[in-house]
């Protein structure tokens, strides 16, 4: 007779993290530029990282934005877009993650790269979506961009 294994279920750790899908727009021929960072796990993603105790989304992808890449970002307001994932901690636990993207533009391309990541690019849109590793992050990316286009669109309209 085959015995039946019950295997107990592993208790999921929850993070939530916030981020800013940061460009740059060229004074002379207003190309907007993404900002790509090169996670040192191999990865090309935008900046983010977890919230601290007490900080609101927006507050936490600001403050994680000027740590990663010392840039100062004026948010775009009426964007903001999540999409949760797992994957395993390095304990080996398994974590639901939740991630809120905020779009802000960069007041300089000045990048001061921290210690988390190895390489960063300013690229337009068709090469950021191609360059970026997660299939998540190619959508977000593309959304930020329609609502960009749309934005400068209602701007001349109404300037």
């Amino acid at each position: 007779m085959r015995g039946i294994v019950k295997l107990e279920e592993q208790e999921l750790k929850q993070e939530e993290s916030a981020g800013i899908i940061t460009f740059y727009r060229n004074p002379e021929s207003k190309k907007l530029y993404y900002l790509l960072l090169h996670y040192i796990g191999g990865h090309w993603d935008f900046p983010k990282g977890k919230l601290e105790s007490g900080e609101t989304l927006e507050l936490a992808a600001m403050r994680e934005v000027k740590e990663e890449t010392g840039l100062e970002v004026k948010p775009i307001p009426n964007f903001s877009e999540s999409f949760s994932y797992y994957f395993r901690d390095q304990q080996n636990q398994r974590v639901d993650k939740c991630v809120t993207f905020f779009v802000g533009e960069a007041t300089s391309q000045n990048v001061k790269l921290s210690k988390e990541h190895l390489n960063f690019k300013w690229i337009e849109t068709g090469p950021a979506i191609k360059k970026l590793t997660y299939n998540n992050a190619k959508h977000l990316l593309s959304l930020v961009n329609q609502f960009i286009e749309a934005r400068d669109k209602s701007i001349c309209k109404d300037g």
